[in-house]
């Protein structure tokens, strides 16, 4: 009850100081109650505060100067709040689900907690529970605008990636006029599900002809999935022959 109380009180100094205070100031606020709020274990609870924690947040960054996107930060996979969300989705049934979905989805008209709800890493739920959401969220919620309902469309990419339907993946992404670099890393993390190692190491030439440095970060993603040694080194040979900056080197 303590944990809670804490949780609800940076919540309203949050709102208390929003007129004053820099984005910066909010995002420790929020960060703060979500790692508290990582240590209550009354789901029904959690689940309350994480949509006051996230509602919260989407209103702040309509209302401030959120430049160095310390505020996006929240609503970001590998955040704490991430990390609430992961909680919840193991802890939660589909209708649970389906109620935050409906909650914010909608009203998250330009797609800023889209890094919590379609993470490039898969989501700890079974696979007919995210089955069903796929096709709560594409039929049943309504969205507005053209650019919109594309970002919905390719964060549903991303599930089927998760689910490893490459049948499903096709055809959703036939449904639209979704520009080719948007479905791409989605179809990436898809070759990778399956173990299609040479067809994901292929997708990142063609779509990166002229970033190497981020084809060698993909081809990393790869090794970490195969263990290929031979891969690793040839990648590490290409990024020597590059700019080694200290973060290149820690990465290898």
């Amino acid at each position: 009850e303590t944990i809670i109380a804490e949780i609800e009180f940076d919540i309203h100094m949050t709102v208390k100081r929003r007129s004053c205070a820099y984005a910066g100031e909010h995002a420790g606020w929020l960060d703060c109650a979500a790692k508290r709020l990582l240590k209550v274990e009354d789901n029904a609870v959690r689940v309350e505060l994480f949509m006051k924690i996230v509602c919260r947040a989407l209103k702040l960054l309509r209302a401030v100067d959120d430049s160095n996107g310390s505020l996006q930060s929240v609503l970001w996979e590998g955040s704490r709040c991430y990390e609430v969300w992961k909680q919840i989705c193991q802890s939660s049934d589909k209708s649970c689900l389906k109620a935050i979905l409906k909650k914010i989805l909608p009203e998250d008209t330009e797609g800023l907690a889209d890094g919590l709800f379609f993470p490039e890493s898969a989501l700890p739920m079974q696979s007919p529970v995210l089955r069903d959401l796929i096709d709560y969220v594409l039929t049943d919620l309504k969205f507005d605008g053209k650019y919109r309902r594309e970002q919905i469309i390719v964060g549903c990419l991303g599930w089927l990636a998760q689910l490893k339907d490459e049948n499903g993946f096709s055809e959703l992404a036939k449904t639209t006029a979704i520009p080719t670099w948007q479905v791409w890393r989605k179809r990436f993390a898809l070759y990778l599900n399956l173990g299609r190692y040479d067809d994901a190491i292929r997708l990142a030439y063609e779509n990166n002809q002229n970033n190497p440095r981020y084809v060698n970060e993909l081809k990393l993603q790869v090794f970490e999935r195969n263990g290929d040694r031979g891969l690793l080194l040839k990648t590490a040979l290409e990024m020597a022959r590059g700019r080694l900056t200290t973060d290149v080197f820690k990465r290898l």
